[in-house]
């Protein structure tokens, strides 16, 4: 899990905040698709701009085509620039990509409403256009959710519970009232849907163990380590190959830090 990017003039408490809640935009996923490798190697990233590039060229010409209606490649095209997004290094060129594929994601939305991926990739993409900004992060934050609820009633079992979980990490991660729609309640009744909807998917037990720590349920978080455990094996088996590689890598980061802070807490 990445940690938030601070802004350099955090001076006004509402540039902070806002940048608090951009926090989500890196955990979009949640721990939604692929996890992204360390900015400093060059590999990953340049992969990644191959990809989207190639991408948007398959999007160019489905939009030449007299009839077109190419949902599967406006929804790689958004979902290869998020994951270029989520390690692009320059502010410039974060903003410049998430604002092709959110422009790429109304288009399509406007032709096709019911499209629950251009939904979520939506929302995925403004969480990375959050993190560019400083007082306007904040007004982003509804039209992330709204997005993911969109998502969510179109079709719950999208990236495994994606909209259920990603709804659960921006509830937990936002300020809340009045400054934004932060909400302890929301956030645990989202992860817990997310780990109905899929039980067999670390990312959901991960999400709501966390959040429990962090609001010192301590007896339930220890609870949800050892129901994430026990389908920890299976999950790597069905869950495998190069496209999962980064998640695992995440996954176990995260899994080991979340069992040490709990065996360091006092029962």
């Amino acid at each position: 899990m990445k940690s938030p990017i601070w802004p350099r003039s955090a001076a006004l408490p509402g540039a902070a905040a806002g940048h608090a809640v951009v926090a989500l935009a890196t955990l979009l996923a949640a721990q939604a698709i692929l996890r992204s490798s360390p900015p400093e190697n060059p590999g990953p990233l340049l992969a990644r701009q191959q990809a989207f590039e190639s991408a948007r060229l398959r999007l160019d010409h489905a939009r030449a085509r007299t009839d077109t209606n190419d949902l599967a490649v406006v929804h790689d095209f958004c979902r290869l620039a998020y994951e270029l997004a989520t390690i692009q290094p320059k502010d410039s060129e974060r903003e410049r990509i998430t604002q092709l594929a959110i422009a790429a994601a109304k288009a399509s939305l406007s032709n096709n409403p019911a499209a629950a991926p251009t939904h979520y990739y939506l929302a995925l993409n403004l969480g990375e256009l959050a993190r560019t900004k400083s007082l306007g992060a904040l007004q982003i934050v509804p039209r992330i959710r709204d997005s993911l609820e969109s998502a969510r009633v179109l079709d719950e079992s999208l990236d495994h519970a994606g909209p259920d979980r990603t709804l659960g990490l921006l509830y937990l991660e936002a300020p809340g009232w009045p400054t934004s729609i932060g909400s302890r309640d929301k956030a645990k009744a989202h992860f817990l849907r997310a780990l109905q909807i899929a039980p067999e998917y670390p990312g959901n037990h991960l999400g709501l163990a966390e959040a429990l720590l962090r609001w010192r349920d301590l007896d339930e978080a220890r609870a949800r380590l050892r129901s994430l455990d026990a389908v920890w094996t299976n999950a790597r088996a069905r869950l495998s190959g190069p496209r999962w590689q980064s998640n695992w890598l995440e996954w176990t980061t995260r899994r080991d830090k979340l069992a040490q802070r709990l065996s360091q807490t006092a029962r």
